[in-house]
């Protein structure tokens, strides 16, 4: 069984991620224009285990209406957690194909993988939370209590052999820096870590090159999965006032206050591409408790109940910011990609893969580039 099973059927996993749709900005006149001709809502990178009786994960990608889903990997090894870069022109992914799960990369039809790092250039990497920089031109990862920054393009384009940057190589010995994030504009990295030996986590913020490295709470529990809005702010959850709650502060730590107040229970925040409202999910509030997926303003206003048919793993927000993507367990207790209105209070959701024998979890939704 794949090591990523267990951990996507938990509820708001701490991967959840929001992520913007960018185009290149190299781009021809003609890709414009055919990338114009293309769905507002981009494509799905999702795994799935379907035609598997191991639990290994392969590859695949869809329409945001869950047509012409296309197999990307097909091999013996677990693939998974893809991710388009923000531009949609390269893939990352982990595999287990050498010694544990490395990160490697291909381009968006399937061709072209590679590891990321070969044993001559720093490899393998091993790790369970990787994010692109907002560029598309390098890799955030954290394994082992590190975070680390790695040049995967060039300057001139080609895929670069640079040395990976330890960003935790000053922090204490106590330190532990996990779930790390790029700011909006790719200078900065919010990050948990402790504050000092036998602290609870506290949320940090280092400069992309590991300098200034701040702390930015110091609470008696834990902080845990921070997120970056478009705007500048941090969302991040937090055990302070016993339930799980969202807090949202300025980049510098000022400002620091509860997002969902009104709710119990909350965790997995993903902001909207435009950093208006953020998705999350709860058990609601305490005088009518309902487990499902919420969204609210950035201020915590406009508390909204959008579905409970959205349960198990990550949150995606499509590039246009119109709809939501979730995974629900169908009746023969498979995991399903589903997708749902952002503002709608229908809670009906669409069942896009509808495999029946398989469980499939999307990472990723973006507008891919246009050759």
């Amino acid at each position: 069984m794949s090591i990523f099973r267990t951990s996507c059927l938990k509820l708001a996993g701490p991967l959840a991620l929001a992520l913007a749709a960018a185009v290149l900005p190299h781009a021809s006149a003609s890709a414009q224009s055919v990338r114009e001709q293309q769905p507002s809502n981009g494509k799905m990178l999702f795994q799935s285990t379907q035609g598997s009786d191991t639990f290994v994960n392969e590859i695949y990608t869809m329409e945001a209406d869950g047509k012409r889903q296309t197999r990307l990997t097909n091999n013996e090894f677990d693939d998974t957690s893809p991710l388009w870069s923000p531009q949609g022109d390269r893939i990352a992914f982990l595999t287990n194909r050498g010694a544990g799960y490395d990160i490697y990369l291909m381009n968006p039809d399937g061709t072209g993988e590679r590891a990321l790092r070969d044993a001559a250039h720093g490899g393998p990497l091993l790790t369970d939370n990787i994010e692109w920089s907002p560029d598309g031109k390098r890799l955030l990862y954290a394994v082992g209590g590190k975070v680390y920054v790695v040049e995967v393009i060039a300057p001139d384009g080609s895929y670069s052999n640079a040395p990976v940057q330890d960003l935790s190589a000053t922090a204490p010995a106590y330190a532990f820096d996990n779930n790390a994030t790029f700011s909006p504009d790719g200078s900065k990295v919010a990050f948990i870590s402790y504050g000092c030996s036998g602290c609870f986590p506290d949320l940090f913020v280092m400069n992309v090159d590991g300098t200034g490295r701040t702390q930015l709470t110091t609470t008696p529990e834990a902080e845990f999965t921070p997120r970056w809005s478009a705007a500048g702010l941090i969302a991040y959850g937090s055990f302070r006032s016993g339930p799980s709650n969202i807090y949202v502060m300025n980049a510098d730590g000022t400002g620091d206050h509860v997002l969902t107040g009104a709710v119990a229970d909350a965790s997995g925040p993903a902001w909207s591409p435009d950093g208006a409202r953020i998705a999350f999910q709860s058990e609601g509030p305490a005088a009518a408790p309902r487990r499902g997926l919420y969204t609210a303003n950035a201020d915590g206003t406009g508390l909204t109940f959008l579905t409970d048919e959205a349960g198990a793993g990550r949150v995606l927000w499509s590039p246009d910011g119109t709809r939501l993507a979730g995974h629900a367990s169908n009746d023969a207790n498979f995991i399903d990609v589903v997708t749902f209105d952002a503002a709608s209070t229908s809670r009906r959701a669409t069942d896009l893969t509808k495999t029946r024998k398989a469980d499939e979890f999307a990472y990723s939704w973006v507008r891919p580039a246009t050759p």
